[in-house]
């Protein structure tokens, strides 16, 4: 599209008129795409990524609630994806995104590899800063409540599922993630070969530190009560429970 079009409108839009227009009138493209450009130079569209900000208020305040229900199924990416084909591959970047678009695989893949580059994520590790405030500034925060439940950890689970994740690792464990048992069990025995201890003897060499470096830090304070001996000592009583069986 020519620059010169952003700014001028020379379009005789028959669609103000207070006739409604003849029947088929929408049916020909060449009248849906002569109203997009006339919709763009009311809405002060100066540049593609201002159509952005479009909404169903902006046909309905323009003469085009019929065109926008009736031939784009009420939704103004499908119509801007007729006028601008190039600037609606990133949907999200849209004030609202059409229904079900987040339920497909390939939308969300395509989400996040665009975010991968926003963010230089250069390895699954880095994924880990991933946070509900960061997915917000980045239009991923409808993807994370609506499909997610505002969970990260479920978010990475489901999106790369090749890959290990552990929740301490998050900038922020999951609500109540260290009530659960098997939860705490998991940590001490990935704790334990992580800072390299494989035997009962070594356990005991366990500081606070470990737990502080290595995502462990609340736990620590609020289950174990700032005692190594506690943690140690669930992690020894589970092990022997299960030779026991």
């Amino acid at each position: 599209m020519k620059n010169q079009e952003w700014i001028e409108c020379d379009i005789d839009a028959v669609w103000t008129r207070e006739k409604p227009v003849v029947d088929g009138f929408w049916k020909d493209k060449r009248n849906r795409l002569k109203y997009m450009k006339w919709l763009g130079y009311q809405l002060g569209v100066k540049k593609p990524e201002d159509w952005f900000k479009i909404s169903k208020s902006a046909f309905h305040k323009n003469r085009g609630s019929g065109l926008l229900a009736c031939y784009y199924g009420d939704s103004p990416i499908r119509a801007l994806r007729e006028y601008q084909s190039e600037i609606t591959g990133k949907e999200w970047l849209f004030n609202s995104t059409s229904q079900g678009f987040w339920a497909k695989l390939v939308n969300r893949k395509r989400y996040f590899e665009w975010l991968a580059e926003e963010l230089q994520v250069k390895e699954y590790e880095d994924w880990y800063q991933l946070t509900r405030s960061v997915l917000g500034n980045n239009y991923g925060g409808r993807l994370l409540q609506g499909f997610y439940q505002g969970s990260i950890i479920a978010l990475l689970q489901d999106n790369f599922p090749e890959y290990e994740w552990l929740e301490w690792k998050l900038r922020c464990t999951p609500h109540s993630f260290w009530k659960a048992k098997e939860n705490r069990i998991k940590y001490l025995a990935w704790l334990g070969k992580t800072v390299g201890f494989t035997r009962y003897p070594s356990w005991r060499k366990l500081t606070r530190q470990d737990f502080v470096k290595n995502g462990g830090e609340w736990l620590f304070m609020r289950y174990y009560r700032n005692s190594v001996k506690t943690a140690v000592d669930e992690y020894i009583e589970y092990r022997q429970s299960l030779r026991k069986r």
